[in-house]
């Protein structure tokens, strides 16, 4: 019926996909099977991650953590969301440019956004 086992050829690349034509087997190249346009990624394909692993996470709570003993240790407005913006920037400056993790990032661009909030609410209001 079949082949014995033994006279199978081994598949030499992971990429190659079997091919039964008669009874003997063909090796093709799966990329043979592909468009022209998928080949080769596009020049214009970003990979963005919001995790890269566990250390986005206990870094992005550190950095809530932070922010709340900011908020509790501040006395006025002003000076809450002064210190929230500062903070949030030179925190930033570190985990965006220098690390550059996605979640970290968004935590302290929300927290730069309520600082300054702060501050517009306060000198607005009074």
């Amino acid at each position: 019926m079949g082949l014995p086992h033994h006279s199978v050829p081994a598949m030499q690349a992971h990429h190659s996909v079997p091919v039964m034509a008669g009874p003997a087997m063909i090796l093709v190249k799966a990329s043979a099977f592909m468009p022209a346009s998928r080949q080769s990624p596009a020049v214009d394909e970003e990979y963005v991650r919001l995790l890269s692993g566990f250390n986005d996470i206990f870094v992005s709570i550190a950095i809530a953590l932070v922010a709340i003993a900011t908020y509790v240790l501040t006395a006025s407005a002003r000076e809450r969301g002064v210190a929230m913006a500062a903070e949030a920037w030179l925190l930033a400056e570190y985990f965006t440019r220098r690390r550059h993790m996605a979640l970290p990032s968004i935590l302290l661009l929300l927290l730069y956004a309520k600082g300054v909030a702060e501050v517009l609410v306060h000198v607005v209001g009074s």
